[in-house]
């Protein structure tokens, strides 16, 4: 059942999700998070939901565990295919929905009409849907208006998973053309980080991938290229970022200042795992060689090597401040 069926309406209470997630319950019904959490500890447990030998087997009188497996169906978005890419969640079949678009959620494979089924129903599946998924934001400005536009005011503190895509490049540009971001469009990172920083209170796993201009980097050297415009070396989101607390696991990826690991594990509190120069546009070529029709594991080596050079250049020309 595709999602655009389910437009958004006014709810009461401010009850709702993301645009053309945000449905009404119908009903009262029966009153009563990273991908890893369990939402289950303030439902009703099984035994009080164990329907007696006269009562009508519904939905409700189901045990918790069961819905939470139904929920879990229709409301986490996965595809039929395990995949590896930046869109995908490591190496599993669970794809990240993007907070950035319209209407976060529609094509991605959710079934949401179960949130217009009761209240109970709702508050049950609503924790599911923000805990288990991985959301991702490479457009802060379109970003930040849907979290403060089209979400309740406390959905941003139930996701818990979340992975920001750092572009050097405009927001404006066409794919894989290098126009840089102006200072207008690196304002709009440091304003939604401050959001994050502020409302996100639930969130436990943040991963940060930082990108440059590899292609430009080849053919003018870092300094006039893959260093300009990027934020990988900037203290002024480093001070930012340093200050969202709760985290159980951070990842930075791409291109970063060389003491950034060291930096946020002392602010932090917990350890950060770098990943040099993956997950960015120079991954992206990697893949096309190794894993796509162009499969060549010789150039893909190549490449590799040419980037881990680029990668310790880069890092040579950014230091924390």
């Amino acid at each position: 059942m595709s999602t655009a069926e389910y437009q958004a309406e006014p709810i009461e209470d401010n009850v709702g999700v993301v645009s053309n997630m945000h449905l009404e319950p119908s009903g009262d019904g029966r009153s009563n998070s990273h991908l890893h959490d369990d939402p289950t500890s303030q439902l009703p447990t099984a035994a009080a939901t164990t329907p007696s030998k006269t009562e009508t087997i519904t939905f409700l009188t189901l045990p918790v565990e069961m819905r939470l497996e139904v929920y879990e169906l229709l409301l986490v978005n996965r595809s039929n295919e395990t995949a590896q890419g930046w869109e995908t969640v490591g190496t599993t079949n669970q794809k990240k929905i993007p907070l950035d678009e319209a209407q976060p959620g529609q094509d991605q494979g959710l079934e949401p009409a179960i949130l217009r089924t009761c209240k109970q129903i709702y508050k049950e599946a609503r924790s599911v849907l923000y805990s288990r998924n991985a959301f991702i934001i490479a457009k802060p400005r379109e970003a930040h208006y849907t979290i403060m536009k089209c979400m309740e005011r406390d959905a941003l503190s139930s996701i818990k998973t979340m992975h920001l895509w750092v572009s050097y490049a405009s927001q404006s540009a066409p794919d894989y053309v290098p126009v840089y971001a102006n200072a207008a469009e690196k304002h709009q990172w440091f304003k939604l980080l401050k959001t994050i920083r502020n409302k996100a209170t639930g969130l436990r796993h943040l991963e940060i991938a930082l990108d440059a201009n590899i292609e430009a980097a080849w053919s003018r050297g870092w300094a006039s290229a893959a260093c300009r415009g990027h934020l990988g070396g900037k203290s002024m989101f480093k001070h930012v970022l340093r200050k969202i607390q709760g985290l159980e696991s951070f990842v930075l990826r791409g291109y970063y200042a060389k003491d950034w690991p060291e930096y946020f594990e002392e602010h932090v509190g917990i350890p950060v795992q770098g990943v040099r120069g993956l997950g960015c546009a120079f991954d992206r070529h990697v893949r096309i060689y190794y894993y796509g029709d162009k499969k060549d594991p010789e150039l893909a080596h190549l490449l590799r090597d040419k980037e881990n050079e680029l990668f310790d250049s880069f890092q040579q020309r950014n230091s924390i401040m």
